[in-house]
């Protein structure tokens, strides 16, 4: 709330790395943005358990916050990299992730981590030219997220530029 007082009383349009406005979102219960948060450190654990948590706490916020951007994005991030850590369907993870993150870019089109679950679906049907776009789209838009250079890295891996992905997994770690 300070923040955006600063900004408007400056007149001020707070932008992304790409440019872009960045959204003014509706307060939201404090309770659902914690249990956000929560569910976003614990997708970070990378772990079984953690993540079941974190799928849990997600499908709690998203119906009490159906047009919370961020939400659907988590759930996405979530649920692509549910197949790594589980014995689950990898398509079934997959199609959900797509999904999540297909409604979270119409919510709110310039989120980055969501924009790289779709450059991961170009990936997997082989249009590497239309993920190699959505990755590069995704880190001007969130370029310090290394979750996206982890991503991209192994996307320049399977394409064939090895110098470029170890540079991108440098700067993931």
């Amino acid at each position: 709330d300070m923040a955006q007082a600063v900004t408007q009383a400056l007149e001020m349009q707070p932008v992304n790395a790409a440019g872009e406005p960045l959204p003014t979102e509706r307060p939201m219960q404090t309770s659902t943005y914690a249990r956000f948060l929560q569910a976003r450190s614990l997708w970070r654990h990378r772990d079984p358990d953690a993540l079941d948590a974190a799928l849990s706490l997600l499908e709690q916020v998203i119906p009490e916050e159906p047009d919370f951007a961020r939400g659907h994005e988590a759930l996405a991030s979530v649920y692509m990299v549910l197949p790594a850590w589980q014995t689950v369907d990898r398509h079934w993870a997959q199609s959900l992730a797509y999904s999540a993150a297909r409604e979270a870019l119409r919510l709110e089109p310039q989120l980055g981590e969501a924009r790289a679950i779709l450059a991961r679906q170009a990936q997997d049907i082989g249009d590497w030219v239309g993920a190699q776009k959505l990755f590069e789209e995704a880190l001007a838009r969130e370029p310090a997220n290394p979750t996206l250079m982890h991503w991209y890295a192994e996307f320049l891996m399977q394409a064939g530029y090895r110098v470029k992905a170890r540079v991108m997994a440098e700067r993931a770690a």
